[in-house]
């Protein structure tokens, strides 16, 4: 939960180094995509307090009180996910299953 800490699933800090410096020595670059937002349900101060550096209920939104569908979320934040149609259904399958 330390976003400072790479997660032992993807490897240790010497693997990101030594994938940089291979990426690097290519001519390629690396770029991580950092979304610290989408950690999961947020309501109150215990659900963040393991989450440093952002273990502060300020940093965090809490609209999403309950449980909503996503189309639920979008309309009541009065937004369409970006790059989807304005009409007719969202590819919420594709969304969520990653495809």
């Amino acid at each position: 939960k330390n976003h400072y800490e790479i997660d032992p699933h993807y490897g240790t800090p010497q693997d990101l180094k030594d994938l940089v410096k291979g990426l690097h020595d290519r001519n390629m670059s690396f770029m991580m995509d950092f979304v610290v937002n989408h950690v999961g349900p947020v309501h109150s101060s215990a659900d963040v307090k393991d989450l440093y550096p952002f273990n502060k209920i300020e940093y965090f939104h809490t609209m999403n009180i309950g449980e909503m569908t996503f189309d639920e979320y979008t309309v009541s934040a009065g937004k369409k996910p970006i790059g989807l149609p304005a009409d007719g259904p969202l590819p919420l399958q594709a969304m969520w299953s990653g495809g």
